[in-house]
């Protein structure tokens, strides 16, 4: 008994000590200070398509990690559809991140991207109705954010007024939300209508901004 109640001293005055010299290198003169989490930028365009989505793609789901640079690789896919079909995308051409290939009925691209603690996503994108035979009327984007549990938030906007010019759309995290956004799910769409070859469904660029 006497041994035991000796190592239960010992052990007392080890976490006594402890505590002190804890108090001394965490106290109000310790230059201690916890890291921050930095902002960070990166551009999925053009440069980006053709050097890191292997230029043209043809009727399949495009899935890349991608290199930033800036920190670990970010997890991409890209799918364009058609009726429930994979369609011909080209990454890098005219300068875009990625378009649309041959004419189509109602196309819609979705690209995901796996980031934690996204803080705003912007997509560029554009549909041109030069061609007589494009008779689609509308082109639109939406944005929603994940995270484990489910969707966060999203912004949308679908119509003719998208039509025709460079348009965008970006989503930023509300300041009171506590929810980490960890992907993004992006499409970019025509709801209905055909567009011919020489008016493709193109996304110039997708910037995300996120926090770590």
């Amino acid at each position: 008994m006497k041994k035991k109640v000796l190592l239960l001293a010992s052990l007392s005055s080890i976490m006594a000590a402890g505590a002190v010299f804890g108090g001394l290198a965490l106290g109000k003169n310790s230059s201690f200070e916890p890291v921050k989490a930095t902002d960070k930028e990166f551009v999925f365009d053009g440069t980006v398509g053709a050097e890191q989505f292997d230029g043209e793609d043809f009727m399949s789901i495009v899935q890349r990690s991608t290199v930033t640079g800036k920190s670990s690789n970010i997890e991409t896919s890209v799918s364009l559809l058609e009726f429930d079909y994979q369609r011909q995308k080209t990454f890098g051409g005219h300068g875009n991140f990625v378009e649309s290939g041959g004419g189509l009925t109602a196309p819609a691209f979705r690209i995901e991207i796996g980031l934690n603690n996204l803080t705003s996503v912007t997509v560029d994108y554009s549909l041109y109705t030069s061609s007589e035979y494009t008779d689609a009327d509308q082109v639109g984007c939406v944005i929603n954010v994940y995270d484990s549990e489910g969707n966060i938030d999203g912004n949308s906007s679908v119509g003719s007024a998208n039509l025709n010019k460079e348009a965008s759309l970006t989503w930023s995290k509300e300041v009171e939300e506590t929810r980490i956004a960890t992907r993004v799910v992006i499409d970019v769409l025509v709801p209905s209508g055909f567009i011919h070859y020489t008016n493709p469904l193109s996304i110039k660029s997708i910037t995300v901004n996120w926090s770590c």
